[in-house]
């Protein structure tokens, strides 16, 4: 029902694998794709174009928070000729830094070894191999090349049957990842949905998910407590803010995202500071997620109920995943008519 007409590197073999080593000797960095709190990612492009290998990236550990993301891209490039993969990092005496970036770089990886890999989800990345190079701790992943945030700063929104699509494939990664930790006992959520980690039809990064799976908490449909909060503060459910974590903590993040790809703007007005049309403080954000009020679509009554549902204040209350496909594979096979106004 979700699976799209995948672009052609993510048509990958089940079995297709590569190590670090392996890695080395077909793979050059060719650039600097961003960079998240404690690591840099760059993109791993084939030396030889003719043995059709995909592009992957690689995550390289941050060795000081206050070095600067361009300065070991930069150090690649002088360092590392077209044809090696060489990775180097400037000497740092942040130690309890860079064993933090290792420690939760480690998490996300066997989150996707243990969890993530074996679903083998043409929507979830897949992760091959981790390890040191020239002393710097790095993972090598599938990677996507067009970004949905991108997308929607370009577009504005999208059309109905458009973002029903998106939200569907990553709600449905959502719920197998979900059902995977269940088997095991396990709660597995991914932590941090949002535009910006979806890629190529995949939803990447999975390092807040591997940061909860590393503290092993039981799966359940009652609230957990006391754990850490994590997350972007714009997505963020209300639960989180308040040290508290459910199985459909993801299911609020969706459909922030959802009304957003529907509408191109957030769900409720008081997110954004009316003059500078920036978003609020932090600090004003964990109001605004547990009392504020969600702008209604107009004319559109099932996208309303939804949306409702799905942003609902109370975790226990929210829809939960199965049901919620359910309710997609209706609104995917008889869409419901809507445009966002032309002020969107």
């Amino acid at each position: 029902m979700f699976s799209p007409k995948l672009t052609s590197h993510l048509t990958r073999s089940s079995n297709f694998d590569m190590p670090l080593n392996q890695a080395a000797e077909l793979y050059t960095v060719s650039k600097y794709l961003g960079s998240g709190s404690f690591c840099d990612v760059f993109l791993l492009e084939p030396k030889n174009q003719d043995n059709q290998l995909p592009p992957l990236a690689i995550n390289v550990a941050r060795s000081d928070e206050k070095n600067p993301p361009r300065y070991l891209h930069d150090r690649i490039r002088r360092i590392a000729p077209r044809d090696r993969l060489k990775i180097t990092q400037k000497p740092s005496s942040n130690i309890k830094f860079r064993e933090n970036a290792v420690k939760t770089m480690s998490a996300e990886f066997t989150y996707a070894s243990e969890i993530l890999n074996p679903l083998d989800n043409p929507h979830i990345p897949r992760y091959y191999d981790h390890g040191y190079v020239n002393g710097a701790y790095c993972f090598i992943r599938d990677v996507g090349t067009e970004c949905l945030k991108d997308i929607l700063e370009l577009l504005g929104h999208l059309k109905v049957t458009g973002a029903l699509f998106f939200a569907g494939f990553i709600l449905q990664a959502l719920s197998d990842v979900l059902e995977a930790g269940k088997a095991k006992g396990i709660l597995t959520i991914h932590g941090d949905v949002k535009p910006g980690n979806v890629f190529d039809y995949m939803l990447g990064d999975w390092g807040i998910g591997g940061h909860f799976y590393g503290e092993k908490i039981p799966s359940s449909e009652d609230l957990v407590v006391d754990i850490k909060a994590k997350g972007s503060p714009v997505q963020m459910a209300p639960e989180l803010w308040n040290y508290q974590l459910h199985q459909t903590t993801d299911v609020y993040a969706l459909g922030i995202c959802l009304y957003r790809m529907l509408t191109g703007q957030d769900p409720y007005a008081e997110m954004r500071d009316e003059e500078t049309d920036e978003y609020m403080p932090y600090y004003f954000l964990k109001d605004i997620h547990e009392t504020a009020t969600m702008i209604p679509l107009e004319n559109c009554p099932e996208l309303n109920e939804l949306l409702a549902g799905m942003l609902e204040k109370d975790p226990t209350k929210r829809i939960p995943h199965k049901p919620l496909l359910a309710i997609f594979r209706k609104l995917q096979d008889n869409p419901p008519k809507y445009k966002a106004p032309r002020s969107y």
